[in-house]
């Protein structure tokens, strides 16, 4: 039940990796809008906590903090990334960190235990990732000082998704979920106590910056792709290992290739990524085995 619910995630996931890199290659929109922008959606689950949510107690309390703080930071770390290098290049390579880092933790805090087919399939879907992260470009050759941030943002994310599976094995699903939700709205709205925030958030809004208003409609789909997408994930996370889901964002990312490669051919204008015969075999080998991996998982 969690596979399919995880892919279709997934797919959403991608089109949302699209649209922040089409954002933010067309405004100059500052990291804490960036990460504003991604939370704002959840600040509801903040007004309805009091009157649905089951009362929490002691490591809970810390694992609803993993939650805000891990998906803030993430946010925040990933944008930086996105600003060093191609998405196509460096979503991948958080892609492949995030499953490495919930492989060791997930196996010592949570007990969670594969078998040795689940294990190979996890193992191949992180290699497919990194295959497609080894940037061979203008810009840089093989890995370079941004892809730090993709590391911090893959570490954030962990604990992030790790925090989750917590408060979904105590609390189930649903009140989890409403306290993960809590979490990150609560961040979002903690942010905007710093008077640069605030100006950073004012001025995309107004459209100051280059074409914010103009493409304010791009970053609300994005974001509303992204709440359904994070919350599919959530809830196949929920359902089963939180290794084997999150190692399914190598998915994510070979439609991430796909898509770029049809926009980049039909509708420059919107997205483009120019890709020399060495990437074309790079990426082709990458979506090769993830989707040898996908089928042993099937």
């Amino acid at each position: 039940m969690w596979l399919p619910i995880a892919l279709f995630a997934y797919l959403c996931l991608a089109f949302v990796t699209l649209l922040d890199k089409f954002v933010l290659s067309k405004t100059e929109m500052k990291p804490a809008a960036f990460v504003f922008y991604s939370t704002a959606l959840a600040l509801p689950a903040l007004f309805i906590l009091p009157f649905f949510a089951l009362p929490i107690f002691g490591f809970e309390w810390l694992a609803v903090a993993g939650c805000g703080l891990g998906y803030t930071f993430g946010l925040w770390a990933m944008f930086r990334a996105f600003k060093t290098s191609e998405v196509s290049h460096v979503g991948p390579f958080i892609g492949a960190v995030i499953p490495c880092f919930l492989a060791f933790f997930g196996f010592w805090l949570l007990g969670e235990k594969l078998s040795q087919q689940q294990w190979l399939a996890a193992g191949l879907l992180v290699i497919g990732s990194l295959v497609v992260a080894f940037e061979k470009s203008r810009r840089h050759n093989g890995l370079h000082r941004g892809l730090l941030w993709a590391i911090f943002s893959g570490f954030s994310f962990a604990i992030f998704h790790l925090s989750a599976k917590y408060l979904y094995t105590i609390l189930g699903f649903a009140n989890g979920a409403l306290w993960l939700a809590s979490a990150v709205g609560l961040c979002g709205v903690l942010i905007l106590l710093l008077p640069k925030v605030r100006a950073d958030v004012a001025e995309f809004w107004r459209g100051r910056g280059q074409g914010g208003s103009r493409n304010f409609g791009w970053v609300a789909l994005g974001k509303i792709l992204a709440l359904v997408g994070v919350g599919l994930v959530q809830y196949a996370v929920a359902l089963g290992s939180v290794t084997l889901v999150n190692a399914l964002a190598g998915v994510q990312f070979a439609l991430v290739v796909i898509l770029v490669a049809l926009f980049s051919r039909f509708s420059p204008k919107f997205l483009r990524e120019d890709y020399g015969r060495w990437e074309k075999v790079q990426e082709a080998a990458a979506v090769v085995i993830i989707a040898v991996a996908l089928a042993m998982l099937v």
